[in-house]
This record gives structure tokens, C-alpha cells and sequence, in this order.
């Protein structure tokens, strides 16, 4: 645990700087004194370290959210010298929360009146969480279908939000009435855990202030997120093409009934909110409520969490809330059957028609959340993998898993992974996997009863699937005309097909009659034999896109290497992929709880160990397997921890006495990682298939003494990160429902498992706490730091008292409007750019990883992004980088635009910099091009051609917005081209 501690301080120095530099030491002391204060106010009588809390009820945390928001505002703006109202803050802001109100009463109201028709014990103690889910369902369906026929519009919405209100009046008033007036039962919890719950809504504060945005400010949020939402909320209907959306649909009503961009967030947000809670009531089945809010906070808490709750709001969060609430309906019905019968008599029981109304529901949410991102399949492989170990055993668990895989495999679901797999291996893998699973489901199967019972669950549990799946399944064929397996899952794109392949460019016809350039014409003018011996370049986009978050190593390292990287964020260093410290914070259970094993059972499990830990330090600081072991520990004496505090420099040396003796056994197994690194990708899915069981067999002292729940939930989150490995790529955000159960799993065996070695090894524990809450310090200062805004390069030279753009403040006080924010955030030659590109709604804009689509009017039927810039490369390529050639072909596309954004090549992970280079050749393409000139850009250079003079480093220069010149004075992010 000391090595990974070292390592993640020597790769996460921004922890370091928010620790030196934070500014809100006042802000933090005074969020203490509130607390106490609300402890005392509370409290009736303390008991031992515990406190009684008196009366208290969950919806008093709103009016200190409210308080929260307005103390920040009023420290950030101060700190800042910055203008603000507090009355035109508190005003607006309590506004906006009661429209945001509305849309959740709608929601709840009708949920809860569909929750009283088929009400059960099943969900019993989760009773507001799937009022409010059915409700988000029947909402999502009623205006799926109003954008089918082209009404989702004011009055069409209001009148359904009005109706769903009305539908459940009296389930609502009697919640508010539980809730408000009813005498609350007694709450004991540890004062820390009361901290714990200040530190969530404090940062559940600041996030919500950041959205409060008059426009997205992320970038998927802007380029999809959002931009399909406020894209309907134009059209009045559905957009075509795009896999289903219902989340999206719901956000839009921001746009649709409020005119508003920060109600759209706060909807897309709250799932997370949701999901917190879920976790807290989750844990409360098994462990205490202090732990279980322990368990909350850390994986709310956790940047990846934050970066979507504060910055780049998406789909995922509301995704998770469904997938973590059927986790949390199948672990509360069996945790409870469990306890009143015997686990082996559960495989054995009959099923009954509360567990297929468990079952319904359960389908009913992974239905949803499909309709929201097809990466729930991976929840749903990993639920079906837990019903079968809880109902038959460890055998057929992995059949029905393996099954799973088969199936994902089948319908080309790795397509949208890094991984490449060709159409015969493909068929060679589900042959494989449906084979392993035939013979898992032989060894577990003895009796015929037990495969009707799970049939009969497992039906329950797809029917609701397909059937919230239908609507989408249809619209994308009648968008189509024809069907197919590929037809169901995704519309037909009303975006200009530019070209299906670059392989197609040598059919093409190239035309030059409108130039009149004989000589262009004939550079390119060639024989069939001599076009064939062009260097066509290879298509690298998905591999820069998606294989980042692998990282660059090659063949099976790159997989079994991904929860290192991830935590020490060697492949992707930014907020928006930081876990922390979630994953290899299970090093220590592997190892403690070996020692309830067998001797030579530990052994081995611990051995395994070793040699992965090993082998996985070795594939990040030696990938090419090309140095020696005396090289490698030079490079890492070399690291600079950046912190500029002589204690941090002092653990270089520790971290080189722990990593040695890993590094001399990697060094002794280099052949074994040439093997590996010499697997192909197939290759690699195979391994990470055996390595599944292996890995659950490495967990078997942790499971020993655990509840049968708990053991499931292991189960549950090493399929679940198997499938995330395979068909996410590793891509952080997609793992959310793993990571969710993975803070509650971490919680629950370090310090409440009854049988935990932690219980007799008191100082393992001790040891493994101060982490926990160093870790939270650490994110909480982070959290309070401009990180969110993007890393800076000089942090000594950084304002760290700008946690938002103080403009956001402003925007929420009332004090600036749309146009005032939007040149807060970007700037006038940008605001020229966009109406530049709304002058003609008609026209073709070549994107090249522009952020600006949400703002271009009917983005989705003339803006073609080639952010990776394949096509290009294709056009350029066999056009002999031929100007002319390329324009001429461009705009016998229908192109009269390119936009650039000037940081695109930035994105590039790749070890032979392929994006890096194609942004050159389109760089050149555009320098001195006579056929192209530049509109707009917010680049600011050097030129001696200026058209203004301004003083620079001491001397009069001349200066004017271009993106080549002598040198650059403001680096800028956008530049449009136009098409002579």
C-alpha cells in the first residue's frame, strides 16, 4: 500500500498543489462551525461516541444546500473582487430550484401512483427511489411519443407535467406529509459520519452552483449531451439517427417548457445525487448507516463522479441511478430471503410471484437504462451472473456469464471498444465462450427444477427489456427503410454522408473544369497501376479515440495494466478519469485475508499477485520491454513529484526500495511479458476470460467468512469490470455502477465484515483509514481548486480561488445575460464565428474537434465531424496532397466550411503520434491555400502584415487574429476556413 501511496503522489502532484495552494481554509473553518452548530441542534443525547440525533428529517439538508451555495458565492466572489447580488442569487437560485421541483413532482407523483398498483415487499425500504423511476419511464415514453409526432413543444409538455402531477396527488401529499409534518424516529450516528454528510452536500453545493451555466460548457455536453436535448426543443420532434436516448429527453425539457440550460443540467446531474443515495440505503442492508454514508461520500465524492456532477454533464449518471437501483432491489429481496432461509434451500424454492415481480422491475430499470446508453448491457451481464449465483451456484453463475458474452460478442458489441477483432476470430470467440458456458451450466445443473425456475426469472427479466427498447427499435428501421441487427440499434445519421470508407477514394471521379488548372489536373491524373502503389493512410481514429484509456502498450498488457494506469493516470491524466485510489485500495484485502486460507491456497493466491503486480509495473515504465531493470530504477530516481515540499521528495527514495524487488522479479519474467505483449487481440479476450475465474479464486479468503450477499457482490463487480475491460475499453465514466458497488465492497470487508482479518489486525486497519480520509481530504481540497476548469501549466503562477468563472456567479445573481456569459466564456471573434456559420443554415461545415456544434443551427443535418481526421487523410492522401485536388473534391461534396479547433492534436495518446501528424498534413493543407481563406479565429499572433499594434514583452508590435504568424500572443481555440 506505501508503494501504490508513493506512486500515486509521484503521478497526482495536482492533489499536492490543491493541498499548498487552496484559498478557501476560511470557507472550510466556517463549514465546521455550521456543522457543529446543526449537531447541537439536533442532538439529544449523546451515547458513547455516538449521537442521537432528535426529529431530524432528510429534507432539512435542502435549506443547508441553499445556505451552502450562497456562502460559497459570497467567498468566491470575494476572493475574487468580482460583482454579485446576494438577494438576485438567493432569489433566482430558489426559483430555479422550483422549477427543477416541478419536473421531479411530476415525475414522482406518477410514479408513485403506478408504484401503488403493483405494490410489493419486494422493494421494501427503496419505496421513494422507484416511485421516482417509474415515473422518469412513463415520462421519457409519453414524450418519446409526443416527439413522434412532432409536439414536443410548450404546451404539449406542460400539459403532460400538469397530468402527471395531478395522477398521484395523494401518494405526493402523503410523502411531503411523512416527511414534514409526521414526528421523525431517532437517527444514531457517529459525529463523523454527520462531517461526512456536511462534506456531500457541500460539494453537491459548489456543483450545482457550476452548472448554473447560461451554456454547456463540456465538450461532449455541447457536441452531444446537450446539444440533443436543445436540438429537439428547436425541431419540436425526434432527432434522427443516434442509439436511444431517453435521458436526453427528459433533460430537454429545460429547453422545451423553461427556456433554460441550467434546469437541462440539473436534470442530467441528478441522477448522481440519486446514486448517492441509493449507495447509502444500499449499505444499510448489511453495514451501519455510518459506513454506509462513508461508502457514499467516497465514490461521490471521487473526481470522475465530480467531473460529470460540475463540468461535462452527460447521460451516465442518470443511467447509473437505473442500473444501481435493480442492484439494489435484487440484493435487498435476496439479503432478506437469505435471512429467513437457509442460502442453500433459496437454489431449491420454488419461484413465486413476488420474485417475478422483482424480476419485471429489475428488467424494467436495465430496460430504461439501455434506452439511456447500451453500456448497461454490461450491469445486465453482471446482474444475470448474480441471480445465477445466488439461485444455482459458482458453476452455472459463469455459464450464464459466459453466455452473456457470447451474446455481446455476437452482435458486434466490441465494436465500440479499442478492440479489433476480425469477422472469423470473431465467430471463433462465441464459439468458444457459448461452449465454456455449455459446460460450466453441465457441471452446476443436477436437476431439471432449477433450470425452469431461472428460466422463468430470466424471462421476466427480458420481456420488460425488449419492450422498453421497441420504440427506439422501430424508429431507427422506419428511419432506415430496411432492417438489420445494426438498423435496431441505431437511427439513420440526417448528417451529409461525406464517404462510408477511405478505401472507396480510388472510385472516385476527380473534376477540376471549374479551376481551369491543367497542371493540378494531371499531378493526380494516373493509370489504376499507378494508383495502387499510394501509400493510403491507415485508418487510425478509433485506436486514438478509445485505445488512450488502454494506453499504448501492446497485447495483453495493456489490459491487465488498466487499474494501475487508471489510478496513477498514466494514459489519461485528467480530472475527468481520475478513480483515485478505489481500485488498488483492494491490494491488502488479497493479501491480509489470505491468511483465513488454506497455507498453500495463500500462497498461491498471493503469488498471483506478486507476479501481476509485477509484470504491471514493468508494462508502465518499461512497455517495449527494451531497458533493463538498473535503467528503469534511473528513470524513476528522475521523477519529479512537482509539489516543491521537501517531504514529498523525500518519498522517491522510499518508492525506490518498494518497487525494487518487483522490478528485479518483472525483470526475471521479461519473457513471460514478451509472450503477452506479443498476443494479438483475440488473444488478449481469451486471457481476460481465464483471468476472470482466476482472480475470483485470488478472492476467496476475502469471501470466506463474508454473507452470501456479499459474496455475490463480488461476483457482481468482477464480472461487471470484465465486461467494462472488454466492450468500455477501460473508458472510466462506463465503469460508474462497478465503482458505485466497488466503494460499498471496499467499506464493508476492510471494517464491518464480521469475519474480517481487519477485526484482529487493528493497525492494518488504522493504516487503511488514514488513506480513506487522507484520500477525501485531498478531493475535497481538489474540489475547491480551478482543476475544474482545466489543469494549469504553472501552478505557482495559478489563481487557485477561481473554483468557477466568477461570470457564473454573476449569470445566477441576474446580472449578466445569454450574450454577457457567452463572451465571458469564450470571446467576440468566437461570437462572430458561430453567426458566420448561421448565416446560411443550409451549408456544410467540416468539424475538425470543434466544441461548437451546439451552437450551429441544425447541427445534426450539416455539420460532419472528423475529429480524428481519417477522412481527411484519405482525401489528402490520394489527391498526391494535391491542394486543389483535395478542395475540389471537398466541395464536390457539398463542404463550404472548415472549422478547426487549434488544440485537437492535444487529444493524441498514441506511442507514434498518428493524430499529431495528420494535424499537420491539415495544417499545410490550409497554410497558403489559395482555393480556402480564413473567416474568423481567436488566435492572436505576431504578424507583419497586423492590422493593430499593441505592446508585448517590453516592445510595440504588430498583431491581428490569424492562426500562422511570427509568434503567438494569445494561443486561442477556434478557427473557420471557408471554401473559395
Amino acid at each position: 500500500m506505501l508503494l501504490v501511496l508513493t506512486d500515486f503522489f509521484g503521478n497526482s502532484t495536482d492533489y499536492i498543489y490543491a493541498l499548498r495552494f487552496i484559498k478557501y481554509t476560511d470557507f472550510l473553518f466556517l463549514n465546521a462551525v455550521l456543522c457543529l452548530l446543526l449537531i447541537f441542534l439536533f442532538v439529544k443525547r449523546p451515547i458513547s461516541f455516538q449521537l442521537r440525533i432528535n426529529n431530524f428529517r432528510w429534507i432539512y439538508l435542502y435549506p443547508v444546500l441553499l445556505l451552502l451555495m450562497v456562502l460559497f458565492a459570497a467567498f468566491h466572489q470575494s476572493k475574487h473582487g468580482a460583482d454579485w447580488s446576494f438577494s438576485g442569487f438567493l432569489l433566482n437560485t430558489i426559483i430555479l430550484h422550483l422549477k427543477f421541483f416541478l419536473v421531479l413532482i411530476a415525475s414522482f407523483s406518477s410514479g408513485a401512483f403506478l408504484f401503488s398498483v403493483i405494490k410489493q415487499d419486494v422493494v421494501k425500504g427503496f419505496n421513494f427511489f422507484i416511485s421516482i423511476s417509474l415515473g422518469f419511464i412513463l415520462l421519457a415514453l409519453i414524450l418519446f411519443i409526443l416527439a413522434a409526432f412532432g409536439h414536443y413543444t410548450l404546451w404539449p409538455v406542460v400539459v403532460v407535467l400538469i397530468l402527471l402531477s395531478g395522477v398521484g396527488w395523494r401518494e405526493t401529499l402523503e410523502f411531503f406529509r411523512k416527511e414534514v409534518f409526521k414526528k421523525q424516529p431517532e437517527i444514531v450516528l457517529h459525529p463523523a459520519a454527520i462531517f461526512l454528510v456536511f462534506i456531500a452536500v457541500l460539494v453537491t453545493a459548489v456543483n450545482f452552483i457550476s452548472i448554473t451555466t447560461a451554456v454547456p460548457i463540456g465538450f461532449d455536453s455541447l457536441t452531444l449531451y446537450l446539444n440533443t436535448p436543445m436540438l429537439m426543443s428547436q425541431s419540436g420532434e425526434l432527432i434522427k439517427g443516434q442509439m436511444p436516448y431517453y435521458w436526453s429527453i427528459i433533460m430537454g425539457i429545460g429547453y422545451v417548457v423553461f427556456d433554460s440550460n441550467p434546469i437541462a443540467q440539473y436534470i442530467g446531474i441528478f441522477g448522481g445525487v440519486l446514486s448517492m443515495l441509493l449507495v447509502v440505503q444500499i449499505g444499510r442492508l448489511f453495514i451501519s448507516v455510518n459506513w454506509a454514508i462513508f461508502a457514499a461520500v467516497i465514490f461521490y465524492c471521487m473526481p470522475l463522479v465530480l467531473w460529470q456532477s460540475s463540468t461535462e454533464v452527460k447521460t451516465d449518471l442518470g443511467k447509473l441511478f437505473f442500473v444501481l437501483l435493480a442492484v439494489a432491489l435484487v440484493v435487498n429481496y435476496y439479503f432478506r430471503k437469505i435471512i429467513s432461509e437457509d442460502e442453500k434451500n433459496i437454489r431449491t424454492l420454488a419461484v413465486k410471484k413476488e420474485e417475478l415481480i422483482l424480476w419485471g422491475l429489475v428488467g424494467l430499470l436495465c430496460g430504461f437504462a439501455l434506452g439511456i446508453k447500451f453500456t448497461a448491457s454490461m450491469t445486465i451481464v453482471a446482474l444475470l451472473g448474480m441471480l445465477f449465483f445466488i439461485r444455482a451456484g459458482f458453476y452455472s453463475a459463469f455459464g450464464i456469464v459466459f453466455l452473456g458474452l457470447a451474446f455481446l460478442f455476437f452482435i458486434d458489441a466490441h465494436q465500440f471498444s479499442a478492440i479489433e477483432i476480425v469477422s472469423s476470430d470473431k465467430w471463433i470467440l462465441v464459439l468458444v465462450l457459448t461452449i465454456s458456458s455449455i459446460v460450466y451450466f453441465l457441471l452446476s445443473f443436477n436437476k431439471r427444477e432449477n433450470f425452469l425456475h431461472l428460466f422463468k426469472l430470466i424471462l421476466a427479466f427480458i420481456v420488460p427489456i425488449f419492450v422498453l427498447l421497441a420504440p427506439w427499435a422501430g424508429k431507427n428501421i422506419i428511419e432506415h427503410g430496411n432492417f438489420s441487427l445494426t438498423n435496431l440499434m441505431e437511427g439513420k445519421d440526417p448528417a451529409p454522408v461525406l464517404l462510408g470508407s477511405v478505401n472507396d477514394l480510388s472510385n472516385l471521379d476527380f473534376n477540376f473544369s471549374d479551376y481551369n488548372l491543367e497542371k493540378d489536373f494531371q499531378v493526380i491524373s494516373m493509370s489504376n497501376a499507378e494508383m495502387e502503389i499510394i501509400d493510403f493512410p491507415e485508418n487510425t481514429g478509433r485506436v486514438e479515440e478509445l485505445g488512450r484509456y488502454l494506453g499504448s502498450e501492446k497485447g495483453f498488457p495493456r489490459f491487465f495494466s488498466l487499474p494501475y494506469d487508471l489510478t496513477m493516470r498514466k494514459n489519461v491524466n485528467l480530472l475527468s478519469t481520475d478513480i483515485g485510489l478505489m481500485f488498488l485500495m483492494f491490494l491488502p484485502l488479497l493479501i491480509f485475508s489470505g491468511r483465513k486460507m488454506d497455507k498453500k491456497v495463500w500462497g498461491l493466491s498471493l503469488s498471483i499477485l506478486w507476479v501481476w503486480m509485477s509484470l504491471t509495473l514493468w508494462s508502465v515504465y518499461n512497455p517495449e520491454n527494451t531497458a533493463g531493470t538498473n535503467e528503469i530504477i534511473d528513470q524513476i530516481s528522475q521523477k519529479n513529484y512537482g509539489s516543491g515540499s521537501a517531504f514529498f521528495s523525500h518519498l522517491s527514495g522510499m518508492h525506490l526500495l518498494l518497487i525494487y524487488p518487483l522490478l528485479l522479479t518483472a525483470g526475471l519474467l521479461s519473457p513471460l511479458y514478451e509472450i503477452l505483449a506479443s498476443l494479438g487481440d483475440l488473444g488478449s479476450v481469451i486471457c481476460i476470460l481465464v483471468s476472470l475465474p482466476v482472480l475470483f479464486f485470488c478472492f476467496r479468503g476475502v469471501r470466506l467468512n463474508s454473507q452470501p450477499i456479499i459474496s455475490a457482490l463480488v461476483f457482481f463487480s468482477f464480472v461487471f469490470f470484465c465486461c467494462w475491460v472488454l466492450f468500455a475499453s477501460g473508458v472510466p465514466w462506463y465503469g460508474f455502477s462497478g465503482l458505485a458497488i466497488a466503494s460499498l465492497l471496499l467499506v464493508t470487508l476492510y471494517f464491518c465484515d464480521g469475519g474480517s482479518v481487519y477485526k484482529k489486525y487493528r493497525g492494518v486497519s488504522i493504516f487503511s483509514m488514514l488513506i480513506l480520509v487522507l484520500w477525501l481530504v485531498m478531493i475535497l481540497t481538489l474540489r475547491l481548486s480551478p482543476y475544474a476548469l482545466g489543469k494549469p501549466t504553472q501552478p505557482e503562477q495559478t489563481d487557485f480561488s477561481t473554483v468557477v468563472n466568477p461570470a457564473t456567479i454573476q449569470y445566477a445573481s441576474g446580472q449578466l445575460d445569454y450574450d454577457e456569459y457567452f463572451l465571458s466564456v469564450f470571446n467576440p471573434q468566437t461570437k462572430l464565428i458561430i453567426e458566420e456559420l448561421n448565416r446560411d443554415t443550409e451549408k456544410i461545415v467540416f468539424n475538425v474537434g470543434s466544441m461548437m456544434r451546439f451552437f450551429i443551427h441544425d447541427n445534426h443535418k450539416r455539420v460532419f465531424d472528423d475529429n480524428q481526421l481519417d477522412f481527411f487523410t484519405g482525401i489528402w492522401g490520394m489527391s498526391n496532397k494535391s491542394m486543389v485536388a483535395s478542395v475540389n473534391r471537398f466541395k464536390s461534396f457539398g463542404v463550404d466550411y472548415f472549422l478547426l479547433d487549434l488544440d485537437v492534436h492535444t487529444m493524441d495518446r498514441t506511442t507514434d503520434g498518428t493524430l499529431t501528424k495528420k494535424v499537420e498534413e491539415f495544417v499545410e493543407f490550409l497554410h497558403n491555400n489559395q482555393y480556402i481563406e480564413l473567416i474568423g479565429t481567436d488566435r492572436l499572433v505576431e504578424h507583419p502584415l497586423g492590422d493593430r499594434q499593441i505592446e508585448h514583452m517590453g516592445r510595440m508590435i504588430l498583431v491581428r487574429n490569424d492562426i500562422f504568424g511570427t509568434q503567438i500572443i494569445e494561443r486561442g481555440k477556434l478557427a473557420l476556413f471557408r471554401l473559395k
